[in-house]
């Protein structure tokens, strides 16, 4: 059951949810990228979805848990791999999130920079219809 985009606005923030099925439960997803120029990765954040992280592994190309800073030359490749887990029992499996992790970076010249790695894991928890109406109603989508 594909329902479509909904828009949500909370205190101070802004966030697409996309609901794209039923049931799913475990995601995970993988990223390859040249890198432009020389740059460290200082870290890694998702921003407006703090209360998951402590659900976030991110592990480098190799499948090793990925380490800050990282330093990367010109031409070579940034490979990472994300996963992301809940089970039913969690308390957070009644929210729909799309979780977009930000790589922080520094340039060889100091410039902070950041990679948004968009439509990286989507959560889509066990959901019947009384809870899709009930979270329409509460948006004012209904």
């Amino acid at each position: 059951m594909d329902i479509g985009e909904v828009r949500f606005l909370a205190a101070q923030e802004e966030q697409a949810l996309t609901w794209s099925g039923m049931g799913a439960g475990d995601t995970d997803a993988s990223y390859s990228m040249e890198v432009p120029e020389d740059l460290t990765v200082t870290g890694i954040r998702m921003p407006m979805e703090n209360h998951f992280s402590d659900l976030l592994m991110v592990k480098d190309g190799e499948g090793q848990p990925m380490t800050f800073p990282a330093s990367y030359q010109q031409g070579d490749t940034l490979s990472l791999e994300t996963e992301l887990s809940l089970t039913e029992k969690d308390n957070r499996a009644h929210m729909v999130i799309d979780v977009v992790p930000v790589l922080e970076m520094e340039t060889a010249k100091g410039e902070k920079v950041c990679a948004y790695l968009y439509d990286s894991m989507k959560y889509t928890p066990d959901m019947n219809i009384l809870e899709i109406y009930r979270i329409l109603h509460m948006k004012e989508d209904m």
